[in-house]
């Protein structure tokens, strides 16, 4: 990937594909449709109301990430954004809340899996930002 054009293509396919991610998350939040990756903690108990607050939260990364697509002055900070849920996602997969919400014999492993999904795709978005050259 070490031409700019090829840079500009991949990362403006990964903002795509991530704005569609967070509608889906932001449609699922809103209608509690509980599954893996559209429900980070699909397991512990929530409430209507906190889905939907999380709901429009995810609906304005979408924008974020769509924002970021159309215009690289956005990018930035669309991954800061995604940045600083991977860590508040790893501070809640260490905290003693979460324990306590656990399911019996509960695991935090597939949070894990999930915060690393987005991880690597923070770490893709600022590798290919570095790589791009806008005209």
């Amino acid at each position: 990937m070490g031409d700019s054009l090829g840079a500009r293509v991949v990362l403006r396919a990964l903002l795509v594909t991530g704005a569609a991610l967070f509608a889906a998350m932001a449609f699922s939040h809103w209608n509690q449709i509980k599954v893996p990756i559209m429900f980070v903690y699909y397991d512990v108990p929530s409430e209507p109301y906190q889905d939907k607050i999380i709901a429009f939260c995810l609906a304005a990364y979408s924008l974020f990430f769509v924002g970021a697509a159309l215009h690289r002055g956005a990018v930035p900070f669309a991954w800061a954004g995604l940045v600083a849920a991977v860590a508040g996602l790893s501070a809640l997969n260490l905290s003693s809340d979460l324990a306590a919400a656990l399911p019996e014999g509960g695991t935090t492993l597939w949070y894990w899996a999930q915060t690393g999904v987005f991880a690597v795709f923070a770490l893709l978005i600022g590798w290919l930002w570095t790589r791009a050259r806008w005209e």
